[in-house]
């Protein structure tokens, strides 16, 4: 699943918003809120109505669905997160998928290789996997 997305991202299979786009390509919807300081590398796609906050790094192959939140000074590195899924401050996010409306405490961290259902609950300062 992470793969398809990449190869998407990469143009390798041409699927919209990424496709005819460089491979670096940073896609963010229009009505999408990103801090001026958020830093975003592409490739990687912040869906409608998400928020991105102070601080905030989105790295390569990261994919932000509908109405997230992404709080202040988080890292999301690779990971997926589907529609309605909150990110609390300083939390990290690598290479996982999370399911819809999930929430993530202040200071988390979701390591590689995590999945996590609908409606799971990571609290604060809580770590995943390895």
């Amino acid at each position: 699943y992470i793969q398809a997305h990449r190869d998407i991202m990469d143009g390798r299979f041409n699927a919209p918003p990424f496709d005819g786009r460089p491979a670096d390509a940073v896609s963010v919807a229009a009505d999408a809120r990103v801090a001026v300081d958020a830093e975003l590398k592409g490739p990687c796609f912040v869906a409608a109505g998400s928020a991105v906050e102070s601080g905030a790094r989105l790295a390569s192959y990261s994919v932000i669905g509908p109405a997230c939140r992404i709080g202040k000074d988080v890292v999301v590195d690779g990971a997926i997160l589907w529609a309605g899924t909150q990110v609390g401050e300083a939390a990290t996010v690598r290479d996982a998928i999370v399911g819809r409306d999930c929430t993530i405490g202040d200071h988390a961290i979701v390591n590689a290789g995590t999945v996590l259902g609908d409606d799971t609950i990571v609290t604060s300062y809580s770590r995943t996997g390895s």
